[in-house]
C-alpha cells in the first residue's frame, strides 16, 4: 500500500517522501520497460549530457531519454510516462499544497521531462542541482538488494535519504544533492542489478 510522508514540512527544506509508490500491477510493467532500456544499444554514457562544473563531468551512470522515444502523442506507450498521472491525483496535490510552501506551483505545473538512470559499479552523481523548478525520483533495483552506496543525499543541509525500491522523492530542483558511489560485487556487475532511477522533471510554461 502507498504511504506518504512529509518531511521537514514545516522547515525551510521540505520534500516528500512516498513509499510502494507503483502498484504492483504497475511494478510489473515498470521493470518490463525498464528491462528493455537496459540494453548496450539503448543506454548512453551521463558524461555526455550529466551536469558539469568547471568543465568536468559530474555523473559517470549510464541514462536514456523516454521523451526521445515516445512523442506526446504516444506517451501512453510507455509504462513510466503514463504512470505520470499519478501525480495529478487530487488527494495526492491537495496533500503537496499542504505539506509543500511551493506545492501549488508544482500542482500548476504544464510541462514535463523523463530521464531513466542506471548506476553499476564505481559509478555517482556528483554534488548538483537540476534547471526545472520539481524534481521527482523513483528508485528500483532487484530484490535482495545486490549493491551498497548508491545513497540520495541532500547536501544542503546534510539529509540522507535512504535508496529503497519503489520509493518516490519530490522536491524542488535547485535542491543540492548527490548519489555516492555504487559498489557491486564482480559477479552481480554488469547485469542489471545496480540501482535504477526513474527521474520526472516540472515546470510551468505559458
Amino acid at each position: 500500500m502507498r504511504t506518504i510522508t512529509s518531511v521537514n514540512s514545516g522547515e525551510v527544506f521540505p520534500f516528500i517522501v512516498s513509499d510502494n509508490w507503483y502498484s504492483p500491477e504497475e511494478e510489473k510493467l515498470i521493470w518490463k520497460e525498464l528491462d528493455f532500456y537496459y540494453q548496450p544499444d539503448n543506454l548512453e554514457r551521463a558524461a555526455d549530457f550529466s551536469a558539469k562544473k568547471d568543465g568536468v563531468n559530474l555523473s559517470n551512470s549510464w541514462r536514456i531519454y523516454p521523451d526521445a522515444m515516445f512523442t506526446q502523442k504516444y506517451r501512453h506507450v510507455s509504462s513510466i510516462m503514463s504512470a505520470t498521472k499519478k501525480f495529478q491525483d487530487k488527494k495526492f496535490q491537495d496533500f503537496i499544497k499542504k505539506a509543500m510552501p511551493h506545492g501549488v506551483q508544482f500542482c500548476l505545473a504544464n510541462k514535463d521531462s523523463t530521464l531513466i538512470s542506471y548506476y553499476d559499479d564505481a559509478q555517482e552523481y556528483k554534488n548538483h542541482h537540476d534547471d526545472p523548478q520539481f524534481t521527482v525520483l523513483i528508485w528500483f533495483f532487484k530484490e535482495p538488494k545486490k549493491f551498497t552506496g548508491g545513497d540520495f543525499i541532500f547536501t544542503q543541509p546534510n539529509v540522507n535519504v535512504k535508496c529503497k525500491h519503489n520509493r518516490m522523492v519530490l522536491f524542488p530542483s535547485y535542491y543540492l544533492h548527490k548519489v555516492t558511489p555504487v559498489h557491486m560485487d564482480k559477479e552481480y556487475r554488469n547485469k542489471g542489478l545496480g540501482r535504477f532511477t526513474i527521474t520526472h522533471f516540472y515546470w510551468s510554461h505559458s
